[in-house]
């Protein structure tokens, strides 16, 4: 049996499988994407038009960059907020109190990583289309699949011993 990108196998009914299932078609889809992508600027490379790829190669390495510095400035900025959140904290007369409040800071400050890694996410994302983009306008490039085909071999269930 096959599927297309990111068209999800049929429900396990357990959830956490049916993420983890999820989770590796979109790894193998993103692994596909970025072998296509690697291919295809190898063999610009070694074409006739070696110059003009390392000149696009650098203009979307530096366009990256500067993405990446304004997230950074973004991040630095909520860390300093949540550090100056933590000092502003006044005691607590309780321990339940004293409790809460710690565990609001350990709550943020794991909001503050989640968001910080799907920033970094959608990044790099970004720059992969901008690469297949930049890539598309190249002449002799071949163009992305778009299906990923995947193959489950399925077998028989087995049948049950019946003891009596």
């Amino acid at each position: 049996m096959t599927y297309p990108a990111l068209q999800r196998p049929p429900k396990t009914h357990v959830a956490p499988i049916d993420h983890a299932l999820k989770a590796s078609m979109l790894q193998v889809d993103q692994v596909q994407r970025l072998t296509h992508v690697a291919a295809a600027v190898t063999r610009l490379a070694a074409s006739g038009a070696y110059g003009s790829v390392w000149e696009g190669c650098w203009d979307i390495g530096a366009a990256a960059t500067h993405r990446l510095h304004r997230l950074q400035s973004g991040w630095v900025q909520s860390w300093f907020s949540w550090l100056h959140y933590c000092g502003q904290i006044d005691g607590a007369s309780t321990l339940s109190k004293f409790s809460e409040r710690e565990i609001n800071i350990v709550n943020q400050a794991q909001q503050l990583i989640s968001e910080q890694s799907v920033d970094l996410l959608a990044l790099l994302e970004n720059v992969q289309v901008d690469i297949q983009h930049w890539l598309d306008k190249q002449p002799g490039t071949p163009p992305l699949p778009t299906t990923l085909q995947v193959k489950i071999e399925s077998s028989p269930p087995a049948k049950a011993a019946v003891t009596a």
